[in-house]
């Protein structure tokens, strides 16, 4: 009996020292990393504006090809939402919030087996050899003493998915050939008043050339 009395106290202290401690913890988590991409941000927005794209770098979706992905809403920006469940990976549901084409997209997210919701964001950079990829994903776990210790290990288990997630993106958006950029309108439309000019001038020597020649036959 006194065993089975020791080890209550004991288990009661354990309990009680977590708790007291788990005060001192903060509530707040930040999980963020980022990448370079040789490419222009005008071509990697769309890979993360649109939901639909998501699943061609996301490295929860290669993890698990059984992975059922759903979509709601328009295809991309504002209100675009997207929900998956997978066995290995759990379910979530993730919508935008707010699109700054082409350097920013905010997006709530939510996983419903833990009742957690973050702030996922998304913002491009241009820099000297392509555009500065950062994704960070920020939220509260609350003050309950067990998801506050969860949300101190967030960086370390879902920093390396950020990771490879950007990796992925990066080796897809690299291989594809690169998007042509329009010509300014000034450019085309002073190339269309040169050739205007130069067929008023072939003109101009030929109505010239005619007259020459009435005038010599006479």
């Amino acid at each position: 009996m006194k065993f089975l009395k020791f080890a209550f106290i004991g288990v009661i202290s354990v309990v009680l020292v977590l708790f007291i401690g788990s005060l001192f913890i903060p509530s707040e988590f930040k999980v963020e990393r980022s990448i370079v991409i040789e490419a222009p941000t005008e071509q990697v927005f769309p890979m993360v504006n649109n939901l639909r794209n998501w699943k061609k770098w996301m490295v929860w979706a290669r993890r698990d090809p059984n992975m059922t992905i759903n979509y709601e809403g328009p295809e991309a920006g504002v209100d675009s939402k997207t929900s998956w469940q997978s066995e290995t990976e759990g379910d979530g549901e993730m919508t935008i919030t707010q699109s700054e084409p082409p350097t920013f997209v905010a997006y709530s997210l939510y996983f419903p087996e833990f009742d957690s919701r973050s702030v996922t964001k998304m913002k491009l950079e241009s820099v000297d050899n392509g555009t500065r990829v950062t994704w960070t994903n920020e939220g509260d776990m609350g003050m309950n003493p067990m998801m506050k210790v969860f949300g101190l290990m967030m960086d370390g288990m879902v920093g390396p998915d950020f990771e490879a997630g950007l990796v992925n993106m990066k080796e897809l958006l690299e291989s594809m050939p690169p998007t042509p950029e329009p010509e300014p309108a000034g450019v085309e439309a002073a190339e269309g008043e040169g050739a205007a000019e130069g067929d008023a001038a072939g003109e101009s020597s030929e109505t010239q050339g005619g007259s020459d020649g009435q005038e010599a036959s006479k």
